[in-house]
């Protein structure tokens, strides 16, 4: 049985994952780890074409609220999140966008916490590095998603270096409700719950992961309720968003000199 652990904003020293979970036997081709400027696993994300990532908002963010530097941030692609780090499989993020309605402070909330990285150089694809597809349509209750991740097998502070996965139900609306304290509304339709039978949840270095049904990404893992063990968790639904996500790939930041220039976070 896993055992639930909240997601941080942030993200500060402790970095559990999903705790348990079955081990990914094959590769997930459009699985990323987001790391620090010491490659320390940080977020999840998934791989939407050869020049952007896309996982959490808050993922940009100290625990503080305060935004990191864009430039300091890599993602590895790959099952293995070790601490040496194969340079044909890093990659250095040049920009980074959130919608232009997202609050660090209104984690836990889900609600617009999703972000694109771009990336100064093109992931090279290959059989175990592809990227997800988009949804074409809205989420429906009920329906299995698979969350991948770096997991501990047990309630320590350590990652493994292997790549889990946990299966996750999209759970109703009402369920949600109840143990989220929040109605759903217009302003809410970018959100949906998820759980898992014997109470498994995605934890802090889970924040930004993709949940996904086949090879298409329907959700991007936002925050949870550590208090209650195995109540759902709140996610972004990447459908409300098609029309960001394209606007963010047609964009071309503006060019900064070589003297330098303001940290390249774009509210779109």
């Amino acid at each position: 049985m896993m055992i639930f652990m909240a997601i941080s904003i942030g993200h500060g020293k402790k970095t559990n994952k999903i705790i348990g979970g079955e081990m990914a036997l094959t590769p997930v081709p459009y699985i990323v780890s987001l790391r620090d400027s010491n490659m320390a696993h940080k977020c999840g994300g998934a791989i939407l074409d050869e020049y952007h990532i896309i996982t959490a908002a808050h993922c940009v963010f100290y625990i503080d609220r305060s935004p990191k530097e864009i430039n300091q941030i890599f993602f590895t692609v790959g099952t293995n999140i070790d601490i040496v780090v194969n340079q044909d499989e890093l990659y250095q993020s040049s920009s980074a966008f959130i919608p232009m309605n997202f609050e660090p402070k209104s984690v836990p909330s889900a609600q617009y916490d999703i972000a694109i990285f771009k990336l100064m150089r093109p992931i090279k694809f290959n059989a175990n590095v592809q990227p997800v597809d988009l949804p074409t349509q809205d989420v429906i209750e009920n329906t299995r998603v698979v969350l991948s991740g770096w997991g501990s097998q047990s309630c320590s502070l350590y990652s493994s270096i292997f790549l889990k996965k946990v299966e996750l139900t999209i759970t109703t609306k009402s369920l949600c409700q109840f143990y989220q304290h929040v109605s759903f509304n217009d302003d809410s339709s970018g959100l949906f719950c998820t759980a898992h039978h014997l109470g498994a949840c995605p934890s802090f270095g889970d924040s930004g992961g993709p949940l996904v049904d086949g090879n298409t990404i329907i959700g991007i893992v936002s925050s949870g309720l550590p208090q209650y063990i195995g109540s759902p968790s709140f996610n972004c639904k990447v459908f409300d968003y098609l029309r960001w996500i394209d606007q963010i790939r047609k964009f071309t930041p503006p060019k900064i000199g070589c003297g330098g220039g303001p940290n390249p976070l774009f509210r779109l």
